[in-house]
């Protein structure tokens, strides 16, 4: 029985010993009920004034018809039986409903319902699927401990249903309960559903705590995991786990060569937005403009390193103006070279690309430096 039916029925159960007790009291309220309405209602005038008041001729049957009411208070008591199943039973009916709003939100569980829907999430006899509903409750009411984590994650290993192991990876996603990491990354072994492998990268992914382990498999799975969208899943994990790290963190990321050159932007760019592209940091970043083949992280890093006021920025600056043969490239190093334009041989080069070069972005980027220049942009 739920416990939320308790009050009304002992208010109910309050009302019978009421009536009851009415009708064991000495007061004749049943006597009446076998006289016809005709009495009862008829005027006094028509009634004897000198006759005197019937009495039973055994008064001791009186007694035992006022003290026994038992045949008019039998069908009292029945009907209000019936009424209290009826409301258990529309309790029990209500049950989902009730999970439901559970579920949403939208009514907070108290820790005694919390460890009770716990029993069933780890309770290993009942079904897949009823597992997951409870698991799906204590998530949305963030009632998840280790012992609930652990075992959700060793059901999302053992299930045979795609959509169960789906759903369960889905509800995992932020959760930082470190006794999941070990499962996780054997499931990436053994999972074979691209869905579902989805869902285990961002679960994976989600996990903020800095960890080289975990950082590993998400940059393998980025790198070479046969499903489009799983590697991408992974990039996007990678991306999001830096907006949680240290400065030194992602420092160290970006001066890893043997990491991928995406990475190491993105961790540029982080460090970007925290004003940290230490010397060590901008060295780093012009060896990659260096040594890279592809214009367009030549041109991520230049971008990147935008605002860097670092002597050492000046020369590939200019290289890249001057010789680089994407006009993107160019066009980004035109840009940054506003910081110099003071600087006669970067004004000098300026003028030179603003007149000359095939590109009409790239002559619009160095006539715009040189005018910044001349308002006072320009480096001192």
């Amino acid at each position: 029985m739920n416990k939320t039916t308790i009050p009304w029925i002992l208010s109910l159960l309050a009302l019978g010993i009421a009536v009851s007790a009415h009708f064991r009291s000495p007061t004749p309220v049943l006597s009446n009920v076998g006289r016809s309405q005709e009495e009862a209602m008829s005027p006094p005038a028509n009634r004897s004034a000198s006759a005197p008041e019937e009495r039973p001729a055994n008064p001791q049957i009186a007694l035992a018809d006022r003290s026994n009411p038992t045949a008019e208070l039998m069908p009292l008591l029945v009907d209000m039986q019936d009424r209290l199943r009826s409301m258990e039973s529309r309790m029990l009916e209500m049950k989902p409903g009730w999970e439901n709003l559970a579920l949403r939100g939208m009514v907070r569980l108290s820790e005694e319902e919390l460890a009770d829907i716990r029993l069933r999430a780890t309770n290993p006899t009942l079904s897949d699927q009823d597992r997951l509903n409870a698991f799906q409750i204590l998530r949305r009411q963030n009632g998840i401990d280790d012992h609930t984590a652990a075992a959700m994650a060793q059901l999302a290993q053992t299930s045979t249903d795609p959509q169960v192991r789906e759903r369960l990876f889905q509800g995992m996603e932020g959760l930082t309960n470190a006794v999941l990491k070990g499962p996780l990354l054997a499931a990436l072994s053994s999972e074979t559903n691209p869905n579902v492998r989805q869902e285990l990268v961002e679960a994976l992914g989600g996990m903020r705590a800095a960890d080289p382990e975990v950082e590993a498999w998400l940059r393998h799975l980025a790198a070479n995991d046969e499903d489009e969208a799983v590697q991408r899943e992974a990039r996007e994990s990678l991306n999001e786990r830096l907006r949680y790290m240290p400065v030194d963190s992602l420092q160290n990321i970006v001066l890893q060569s043997a990491l991928s050159p995406q990475e190491r932007l993105e961790a540029l760019e982080r460090l970007r937005r925290e004003d940290a592209r230490s010397p060590e940091v901008v060295l780093s970043m012009l060896d990659l403009y260096a040594t890279s083949q592809d214009p367009r992280i030549r041109a991520e890093v230049f971008e990147q390193l935008d605002g860097v006021n670092d002597p050492a920025m000046r020369d590939p600056l200019i290289i890249g103006l001057a010789e680089d043969p994407d006009a993107r490239v160019r066009r980004r190093a035109a840009s940054n070279l506003q910081s110099y334009a003071s600087d006669p041989d970067v004004r000098a080069w300026l003028e030179y690309v603003a007149q000359n070069d095939q590109d009409a972005g790239v002559r619009r980027e160095a006539t715009r430096a040189l005018r910044g220049g001349d308002q006072g942009g320009g480096r001192r």
